[in-house]
């Protein structure tokens, strides 16, 4: 008897061992980590609101513009809004963390809390997401974000600096761009304006060998001036500045075997708040300030040391 007893509390043991694994295997089935689907080449428009406002990436035929909110628009860089395209795309879910509207507070995915964004293309709606707080885990060195599905209770801790992609400002999604030259394909440099009492041009011959008014340059001396040419990004915008009837302190001009027209590089100089202004033909519709370390002493100041250097 005991012996039978012994036998049905196994065979009843084991069955609810194996009801337990169906019913977790059939909540891991149910579970899908993919928060969504996105078909990146399709996303035309991306529009991310938050506490400080709203951002939004257009594209605008092959490149990309944004918009803050405000009226004002920029184009914005290309890999910054691939970025976000990329971020959205990535998506994958740890886990659920809670499935209760009154926990949505503290992970700061409500409606006033979070940044809701909303990705679109082709007239439809491809994304819908709040995206919540940001925890990082000294621990382990690993960062969680989370997010839920606007119209749905469930939100979602995702690996991560998700968070951190779509709570930037207007400013950081634009082109920041001023020049990016490539050294070795630079034919000549003149330098010109109000700032100087005439005209530097330096040409470099077939040899190689950089010369100016046909006395020779030292080649090190160039080089090094030409490397700081390469990428040439401003730091703070200027959007209050405008050019109106003034002419630049300084017009550099570099002519490139890859470049039809010479990329033109303007600084003014007492230009309001600022102390230098800087504009270029690469990127017309931005103005950079910069102060007497920044693209002053890259672009200007250098080209200056060089030359009278070598007089």
């Amino acid at each position: 008897m005991n012996n039978k007893r012994l036998a049905i509390l196994l065979v009843v043991l084991v069955a609810l061992y194996l009801l337990g694994r169906m019913i977790a295997g059939k909540g891991e089935r149910n579970f899908d980590s993919n928060i969504l689907t996105l078909d990146t080449a399709v996303v035309d428009k991306i529009v991310m609101t938050g506490k400080s406002g709203t951002v939004t990436l257009t594209r605008d035929g092959s490149s990309w513009k944004v918009e803050d909110g405000q009226g004002n628009e920029a184009p914005a860089l290309k890999s910054a809004a691939q970025g976000v395209i990329g971020s959205l795309a990535s998506i994958q879910s740890q886990r659920i963390i809670t499935t209760s509207p009154d926990k949505w507070a503290d992970y700061e995915v409500t409606d006033t809390s979070g940044t809701q964004v909303i990705a679109t293309g082709k007239g439809k709606t491809l994304a819908d997401l709040m995206i919540g707080r940001f925890a990082f885990n000294q621990a382990t060195r690993s960062g969680t974000s989370y997010v839920r599905k606007s119209g749905e209770n469930a939100v979602y801790a995702v690996d991560g600096f998700l968070s951190m992609s779509f709570t930037r400002d207007f400013n950081s999604f634009r082109d920041k761009t001023l020049a990016a030259i490539s050294p070795a394909d630079v034919k000549s440099l003149t330098l010109q304006g109000t700032g100087m009492p005439g005209n530097y041009a330096l040409i470099k011959d077939a040899n190689g060998q950089w010369a100016m008014g046909g006395t020779p340059l030292d080649s090190a001396s160039v080089a090094n001036y030409l490397s700081g040419l390469r990428f040439l990004n401003g730091t703070n915008f200027a959007d209050d500045f405008r050019p109106t009837g003034q002419s630049p302190a300084y017009a550099l001009d570099v002519t490139t075997n890859q470049q039809l027209e010479p990329v033109h590089i303007e600084c003014y100089q007492d230009a309001g708040a600022h102390p230098f202004v800087f504009h270029s033909s690469v990127n017309p519709q931005a103005y950079f300030s910069s102060d007497s370390s920044q693209l002053y002493q890259t672009v200007i100041r250098s080209f200056l040391d060089l030359v009278d250097h070598d007089q």
